[in-house]
């Protein structure tokens, strides 16, 4: 903000200061512009309007400088008392350098420097185009700002579009559409509709078939897929080693265990008590990503309980096995549990204190 309020200072209070700025939903639709004039005599003026359906932001923010053009016209031409330099500020710097190297190929830019072109002639007064950027808490832009904003949700026009605004628009709804297809199901095969082969180097690949349908069970059961790619995620068993050093790291004094439901079908469960690396058991956390790598873990081999714990609301009410779970990870990390999850209710937390 110090840096962008010292550019405004620059400029004479005596010049005619303008902000504009753009507004574009998905940065290609409904777009909107907004401006706001101060003039020397601290009068003031806003404009906002909607630019059309199809439109982007870069488009918009170009419209609004144009407009901000249009209305000085105007303003001159009614009142040439008025006539005075002006300063155009927007935080559009793609817009300002094309205009700068006259790199004209969109249509709204040329427009603009045909507009710009004519006031120019008309009128004898210095006008900059300024740079500054957006949403560093300067009044005038953010006005601007919320102009744009209110002009994009005005009612738009179907009006042509540029063929880089097209390419745009149809690279955004490729990328939804991908996107999209991960959590309605419509993609396949999760993992690999969209990867010809598996990846032969998969860490995942290491393991017996066995331990892979548990870590794809542990997956099922906890619904563990991506919100937004519906990408499945890597599931295993709970690794207590790394906990009790992120307890050193971090010196937590509570642990919540969640979804301990998910593990209510399974005859065995397994935790992680150790790291060995070259036949070496480790003392401490593995300091290289390397070595993290190359560790073999150690399991402690617990019984699972077989039984539904959905409906527990007090510790007591787990069964015995799910008990034992519990207190094999205080034991490790030293740190208690202070409450298990049994479910998706806020009732299904259990308090442990």
């Amino acid at each position: 903000m110090i840096t962008a309020q010292k550019t405004l200072d620059t400029y004479p209070e005596h010049w005619i200061h303008v902000y504009t700025d753009g507004s574009a939903f998905k940065g290609t639709i409904n777009g909107g512009y907004g401006v706001r004039i101060r003039y020397p005599d601290k009068t003031k003026e806003e404009l906002s309007e909607s630019c059309g359906s199809y439109c982007s932001n870069y488009e918009a923010e170009a419209f609004a400088i144009e407009a901000a053009v249009f209305q000085l016209t105007s303003v001159f031409s009614l009142y040439p008392e008025k006539t005075q330099n002006i300063v155009i500020f927007s935080d559009s710097k793609s817009v300002l350098e094309a205009f700068q190297n006259e790199s004209l190929q969109n249509s709204s830019l040329k427009s603009l420097f045909l507009t710009i072109d004519s006031f120019l002639e008309t009128y004898d007064v210095n006008l900059i185009l300024q740079w500054i950027p957006g949403h560093c808490n300067i009044i005038g832009n953010e006005r601007a700002d919320t102009l744009a904003k209110k002009g994009s949700t005005a009612q738009q026009q179907n009006t042509t579009t540029s063929f880089r605004t097209a390419q745009q628009i149809i690279r955004n709804n490729s990328t939804e559409e991908w996107l999209n297809g991960w959590p309605t199901g419509k993609t396949g095969r999760s993992l690999f509709t969209y990867m010809a082969t598996p990846n032969p180097k998969d860490s995942i690949s290491s393991l017996e078939r066995r331990d892979q349908d548990k870590g794809k069970l542990l997956q099922d059961r906890g619904g563990e897929f991506g919100v937004t790619t519906g990408r499945p995620r890597r599931c295993g068993w709970l690794d207590l080693a790394m906990l009790k050093y992120s307890n050193m790291v971090n010196g937590f004094t509570g642990l919540a265990v969640t979804k301990l439901d998910i593990l209510d079908v399974f005859k065995e469960i397994k935790v992680g008590i150790a790291y060995y690396l070259d036949g070496k058991k480790l003392n401490t956390f593995p300091a290289s990503d390397d070595d993290v790598q190359r560790v073999e873990v150690e399991y402690l081999t617990l019984p699972g309980w077989e039984v539904s714990t959905e409906t527990a609301r007090k510790f007591s009410d787990l069964p015995p096995n799910a008990q034992q779970y519990i207190r094999t990870i205080e034991s490790h990390i030293g740190v208690p549990v202070k409450w298990v999850g049994v479910g998706k209710d806020r009732e299904s937390i259990i308090p442990c204190l």
